[in-house]
């Protein structure tokens, strides 16, 4: 599967998904990115996620998530981070029932976001 695009949106609180993908019986890593540049109010938490199917969707389950607050993040060396990100390896390599999905979740207001991708390598 090739990276599959977020496009950029005002979320309201709330969930919004992205999926559910097929997932090729060889690839064995997901990673979810969204850019959080404009995600400054401090009261807005602000989630993603991934959720694996094992059985063409029948049952999903959880397998990662990133929260942080909103406003200026710095990482190392007071480098600003203008994005919040996940990577997890997936499980049953070779199982073609395989299907993903993203989430993004918001509490607290909206959440602006320019977009990012999921990706399965």
């Amino acid at each position: 599967m090739p990276a599959t695009a977020i496009g950029a949106a005002i979320l309201p609180s709330g969930r919004t998904e992205f999926g559910p993908f097929n997932v090729a019986p060889n690839l064995t890593t997901v990673a979810i990115e969204i850019d959080s540049t404009q995600h400054l109010n401090p009261g807005v938490m602000v989630s993603i996620g991934l959720e694996i199917s094992y059985d063409n969707g029948a049952t999903w389950v959880s397998f990662g998530m990133a929260t942080r607050p909103g406003g200026v993040a710095f990482g190392d060396g007071g480098v600003v981070v203008t994005t919040l990100d996940l990577s997890t390896a997936m499980e049953q390599p070779g199982n073609n029932q395989r299907r993903i999905r993203g989430f993004i979740e918001n509490g607290g207001g909206s959440f602006t976001t320019s977009g990012g991708q999921i990706r399965v390598e």
